[in-house]
């Protein structure tokens, strides 16, 4: 991730998403909300803090507004980024990732 030039931040409401705390919109972060359920399965919470530092986000995708593949190095590094955590892709993912996935048009991935 350092050698990438992309700059990231952790994204602390990802994480705590991640992690299926959901704080009252009036409750005030507190780390006691973690202790618990990083507690419970510490190797998780390592992952989901490592992917809530990646600068993934919704917007990220594998296709343009038309629906046809393009290429997206960024979601690309994330990819590479958890795969060397022990992160898996599917076959269905992996599709999606190098454009043949039936959802795009036939020539979409040229």
């Amino acid at each position: 991730m350092l050698l990438t030039g992309y700059q990231f931040s952790f994204d602390g409401g990802m994480f705590l998403e991640l992690m299926g705390i959901e704080p009252d919109k009036n409750e005030e972060f507190d780390m006691e909300m973690l202790t618990e359920p990083i507690a419970e399965a510490p190797e998780r919470a390592l992952l989901f803090a490592a992917y809530s530092n990646c600068g993934d986000n919704p917007r990220r995708k594998y296709h343009n507004w038309q629906g046809q593949y393009d290429e997206n190095d960024v979601l690309n590094m994330v990819y590479e980024y958890l795969a060397r955590l022990g992160y898996a892709m599917s076959d269905e993912e992996g599709s999606y990732k190098n454009g043949t996935h039936e959802l795009f048009d036939e020539g979409a991935a040229e």
